[in-house]
């Protein structure tokens, strides 16, 4: 039932929309030919066209064929109502609806909206309003010339120009009017803009009024001013109803034989011709500058949207944006200011960098605009915050240059604690035993030279476990693992913050003290001790006896690094020759 109910749906569609389409048509070329013909000539603007053409540009293409003989009949049933019967009007009627056809396939061809842009109305003015009516006039007035023997010449320039402009005019607001872009467009304005929109289109329609029926001073260069100051105002949808405005006041003027048209001391011929030339100038123009006006319009909407997307994600984004001018003043600020420097945005505002510098406290000289402006790249530090030392912030500062001089800068703030404590946490893998949480062998060396930097005397005792390898053996690695961990705590309990001490091998432990080695080998000496007096247990529970050597040397006064581990190991070595479980100063 659901399938029989759409299938019968299907002709009773397209049967409206083609009775539509006829009962628009038929009227609007009946008034047409009475008003702006003699019965046997061509009307001089053919606006019953358009209707056909606008419903092929909304309509899908399985409608045109309706479409196509809804326009041959509501054109013959024209014609004899106006021009008495006859049968030949049907070749009017076809002759009419093969140029429908004709445009509506080009222009379809070429883009569904045919007054988009600037490029598709060219487009829409080449094929709707030259090349389709030049082959409609073709044949269309070889039935005038065979009807009602009107000379073929005269015939096809007026039935071109008349046809052309029924196109040009009608075609924009028949396609409003039937894809709804009319209504929706008059539906989005308040009521203000309604009453503006009308009353502009009020003093329009007077304005060509008095052009056209001031007999005594020609002024028809007023309605193309009126036109144009209706395109900036009112866009396309405007123009599209002023153009229909100007199409209609000034046919009926022109055929009531008062105006400036009258002026004209040629036959009405000339005088429709001119007609026709000064309203598809006038259109060529109004819709031109609409179509201008409109994509300004449209892609400053898009701008300002982008604008406002873009404001809102820096307004809740996490990054501070400050823009500075040439003086290195901030004129706006973005960001949760309040939340990551202290400071509201309005406080930032008018400040120079130097100022905010110093009330955010950064321990390092921030560079001022002319600095900023001799630097090729970005500038970028981090620092602390002095009302929080444990929020650590980047600003970087990227300076705009024009023709060779700062135009301004743009400072950004953003927060880099996790970064760093990431970062900081890599580095303190990358050189901490994972084992004995005290210095890899990397992690001492890298001390070790910076130790170098400095004055003062330096000490360097080597820790050896006596007998490792037979606790290994006895007890597992587990256990000497655990030794080793014990033995790291004991170390770092008789150590102070300064003293640096690592592992340096497998059961290998360095201290490096910043003193005397009389008192470094005291220090040694109570470690062994405690090492010595210490219970450590086994993984099965287990008393393990765990004792240390320990051999102690003093930097050499030339400075000679491997002398100094030369000297400690060789102390070492004593140690160990001795009994081992005790430290001994190198000689």
């Amino acid at each position: 039932m659901g399938k029989f109910g759409k299938n019968l749906s299907e002709p009773i569609r397209t049967m409206q929309i083609a009775l539509g389409v006829g009962v628009l048509y038929a009227p609007i070329a009946i008034a047409t030919i009475f008003v702006s013909s003699n019965g046997h000539n061509h009307a001089a603007i053919w606006l019953a066209d358009a209707v056909g053409l606008a419903a092929l540009l909304t309509l899908p293409r399985r409608d045109w064929p309706f479409v196509i003989i809804a326009i041959v009949i509501a054109n013959h049933l024209a014609n004899d109502i106006t021009r008495g019967f006859e049968w030949g009007h049907i070749l009017y009627g076809m002759a009419n609806a093969g140029q429908v056809l004709l445009a509506g396939t080009l222009v379809r061809s070429r883009g569904a909206n045919p007054l988009a842009s600037a490029g598709s109305l060219s487009r829409f003015f080449l094929w709707a309003g030259l090349v389709a009516p030049l082959c409609g006039a073709a044949v269309g007035s070889l039935v005038s010339w065979w009807l009602y023997q009107q000379p073929y010449d005269t015939s096809m320039i007026r039935w071109f120009a008349s046809n052309s402009l029924g196109f040009l005019v009608g075609t924009p607001l028949f396609r409003g009017l039937f894809d709804g872009s009319l209504r929706i467009s008059f539906s989005q304005l308040n009521a203000t803009q309604r009453q503006n929109m009308a009353g502009l289109l009020a003093v329009f329609t007077l304005i060509v009024y008095t052009a056209f029926s001031w007999q005594r001073v020609p002024l028809l260069f007023l309605p193309v001013c009126a036109l144009v100051m209706v395109a900036v105002w009112l866009g396309r949808v405007g123009v599209t109803v002023a153009i229909m405005i100007v199409a209609l006041v000034a046919t009926a003027t022109m055929m009531s034989d008062y105006g400036p048209l009258d002026l004209l001391a040629v036959d009405d011929f000339r005088k429709a011709t001119f007609f026709q030339i000064y309203l598809g100038l006038l259109l060529a123009t109004g819709l031109l500058v609409a179509a201008i006006v409109t994509s300004r319009g449209d892609a400053m909407a898009k701008l300002a949207e982008r604008e406002h997307m873009l404001s809102q994600l820096l307004k809740h984004g996490k990054e501070v944006i400050l823009s500075l001018d040439a003086e290195g003043r901030c004129k706006f600020c973005v960001g949760p200011a309040k939340s990551l420097l202290g400071l509201a945005s309005d406080d930032i505002v008018g400040c120079t960098l130097v100022e905010l510098a110093q009330r955010l406290g950064i321990p390092f000289a921030v560079v001022d605009a002319s600095e900023c402006a001799a630097r090729s790249a970005p500038y970028a530090q981090e620092f602390q915050l002095a009302r929080a030392r444990r929020t650590w912030v980047e600003v970087s500062i990227a300076p705009i240059i024009l023709d060779g001089c700062l135009s301004s800068s743009v400072v950004t703030f953003r927060d880099v604690t996790m970064q760093r404590v990431r970062a900081e946490d890599l580095q303190r893998r990358a050189f901490t035993d994972e084992l004995t949480q005290v210095l890899n062998r990397a992690g001492f060396e890298r001390q070790f030279e910076h130790l170098l930097q400095t004055s003062g005397p330096l000490s360097l005792a080597l820790i050896d476990l006596d007998s490792f390898k037979s606790i290994n053996d006895t007890f597992g690695h587990s256990s000497g693992d655990e030794a080793l961990a014990v033995i790291a705590d004991i170390i770092g309990a008789h150590t102070r913050k300064e003293d640096v001490v690592g592992r340096i091998g497998g059961d290998e432990f360095a201290i490096l003290f910043r003193t005397e080695p009389a008192i470094a080998l005291a220090a040694c000496e109570r470690i062994c001790k405690c090492v010595e007096e210490t219970q450590i247990f086994a993984t099965d529970r287990r008393l393990m006896n765990v004792t240390i050597s320990c051999g102690v040397a003093t930097m050499p006064p030339e400075g000679n690094r491997q002398a100094l581990f030369d000297a400690a190991d060789m102390a070492l070595y004593s140690v160990k020759h001795h009994g081992r479980n005790g430290a001994r100063l190198a000689a």
